[in-house]
């Protein structure tokens, strides 16, 4: 579903669907109004990730994949090819450090907070399994889960994610 919602943007497309299968789907009709610069960026950064994935360089190869993607756009003047700050903003530094809102706080929400938790520990257990560490140590599930954990309160205490509902405060 995710790849499927992102291919609009790999070929240029602005879609009016909301779901991501709608999405694809009119992307895929509309083959007439893609941006060809749009693909041939992403055709060059797909296949230089692919490429370099048979190299020395595979650990590095999504990075300088998107370093040459990015090149393409720069140095080729494509103005047409929306690029990540023609959707929003990006904040310069670190976000401030915030206490999480105890008001939006309900036995509901905790409930619904420890459910998805679990479900995402066992999800992260299963596929830290399915993957062998860079150094060909054995997994330690154990070690991810607080890995994944500490990220989250970090996340929560320096908003990774920012939730704005105007009728709560977020202070």
């Amino acid at each position: 579903m995710l790849i499927l919602g992102q291919f609009s943007g790999l070929v240029g497309y602005t879609p009016e669907s909301s779901n991501a299968i709608a999405v694809f789907v009119e992307a895929f009709a509309n083959v007439g109004n893609w941006n060809w610069w749009a693909v041939l960026t992403s055709v060059i950064t797909f296949a230089t990730m692919f490429l370099l994935r048979r190299t020395p360089l595979k650990l590095f190869a999504s990075a300088l994949a998107l370093v040459a993607g990015t090149v393409v756009v720069f140095f080729g003047g494509l103005d047409s090819v929306q690029i990540v700050n023609d959707i929003s903003e990006i904040p310069r530094g670190l976000p401030q450090f915030t206490l999480p809102n105890l008001q939006i706080l309900s036995p509901q929400l905790i409930f619904s907070a420890l459910g998805l938790a679990v479900v995402t520990a066992v999800q992260g257990i299963g596929v830290s399994q399915m993957a062998e560490n860079p150094d060909g140590s054995p997994v330690d599930p154990s070690r991810d889960m607080v890995a994944q954990g500490a990220a989250n309160v970090g996340a929560g205490l320096f908003p990774g994610f920012r939730w704005e509902d105007p009728s709560v405060p977020l202070h």
